[in-house]
């Protein structure tokens, strides 16, 4: 990996720590490439639970988007189910 695609890696991971607020802590931040395809993946902790939220697109910008995108609405799901749950 080259240091522009690790300091990209490093500000996605920053980005998702934002998006996830200050009650989550972001464990890593990953990237592969599948054929044609970029995966990034985020693992957290919240909620006392360790979680992954992962997105695909054509591009590491496209993937990126589309991590944002799944990371709120995992989020949310997430932080609903702690709530109503009894663990």
């Amino acid at each position: 990996m080259s240091e522009a695609q690790a300091q990209y890696l490093g500000r996605i991971g920053d980005d998702c720590a934002a998006l996830l607020g200050r009650d989550a802590a972001v464990l890593g931040v990953g990237e592969a490439k599948l054929g044609g395809t970029v995966r990034l993946f985020v693992r957290y902790m919240f909620a006392g639970k360790q979680h992954e939220t992962i997105a695909t697109g054509d591009t590491v910008v496209a993937a990126h988007a589309a991590l944002r995108s799944q990371l709120v609405h995992d989020r949310l799901q997430i932080g609903f189910t702690s709530l109503v749950s009894d663990e």
